[in-house]
């Protein structure tokens, strides 16, 4: 499915990246994500990413394979030309840096990966031209608990930020084991979103991006309450597997004015869960042209 996906390719990759200073709503910051990149993510850009972790099999996404730099220049060269277009292409590379796991671990039930591990990430990314989101599986530890032991990256100016609710586990909950789909909440994001726009404004960085991932609607029930921040882009990413009729009928759930508050939106492809069923792996096309809104976030696991 992965060679599927690179025989797409377009011959030409003309607009992945824009040369000129880009402008956007972001608060004036004195540091660029890149050099001639600006400083504003979104709307200014479209980013594409792919998703792995160290040590781990395919499983745990397309970019767990070969080194960091391989996983980052799959995203940059096969992925991203696929959604060049309408606007300029940022990749990214998303990397677990939390892991849900069975093993208490310390009661947490999730692992940490060292700088030692995220620093050949955020290194191929910058060779690449391209960003480094850090994905949180908190287990049973509390969202800022793992949110500032990454205080040292956030500081960066091409690093963002994940959280994954379906991994946040109760009192009494395990992941996998007990077979729960975890939530969140608003003001539990807005406590997030308030300490990154803290780093921000004390670092003069440019916008990050602060990635929501859910596929049911009471995962975020009151999504209306997230707070706006003006260097945080909140970004929720509609994470459902299955043929792409039931991928877009989540979409469309999830993108409800009734839920009251819009936000940009981002959609995931899984190349093994998506085609389990023998359904095909949505093309790029389908994607751009079945969602609406326009998901100005993709990522592939």
């Amino acid at each position: 499915m992965v060679g599927a996906v690179a025989g797409m390719i377009a011959a030409s990759s003309t607009g992945l990246f824009s040369s000129k200073k880009q402008t956007g709503s972001a608060a004036p910051a004195a540091k660029e994500i890149h050099q001639g990149l600006g400083t504003t993510i979104l709307p200014d850009y479209r980013v594409v990413a792919v998703v792995g972790a160290p040590g781990q099999d395919a499983s745990l996404g397309r970019g767990s394979i070969g080194t960091p730099s391989e996983g980052v220049r799959y995203a940059k060269d096969e992925l991203a030309p696929l959604y060049a277009g309408d606007k300029p292409v940022l990749p990214a590379f998303m990397l677990i840096v939390t892991l849900a796991k069975q093993e208490s671990n310390g009661g947490r039930y999730s692992s940490r990966l060292t700088d030692a591990q995220i620093q050949p990430y955020l290194t191929a990314a910058r060779d690449n031209g391209a960003i480094l989101i850090l994905d949180i599986q908190p287990g049973r530890s509390a969202w800022m608990d793992e949110v500032r032991h990454y205080s040292k990256w956030l500081k960066e100016p091409d690093v963002s930020l994940a959280l994954d609710p379906e991994w946040k586990m109760g009192p009494n909950e395990i992941p996998i084991v007990s077979d729960v789909i975890g939530r969140t909440s608003a003001s539990e994001i807005n406590e997030v979103s308030a300490y990154m726009q803290r780093i921000i404004d004390e670092n003069k960085l440019p916008q990050k991006l602060l990635v929501v991932h859910e596929f049911k609607d009471y995962q975020l029930p009151d999504q209306s309450q997230v707070v706006d921040r003006p260097g945080v882009a909140t970004v929720l990413n509609v994470d459902g597997v299955g043929s792409m009729d039931a991928k877009v009928a989540t979409y469309v759930t999830l993108t409800n004015p009734t839920r009251g508050k819009q936000f940009p939106m981002g959609f995931k492809l899984f190349f093994d869960d998506d085609t389990k069923s023998g359904a095909a792996l949505m093309t790029p096309d389908e994607v751009m042209n079945s969602l609406v809104p326009r998901p100005d976030f993709v990522v592939y696991e």
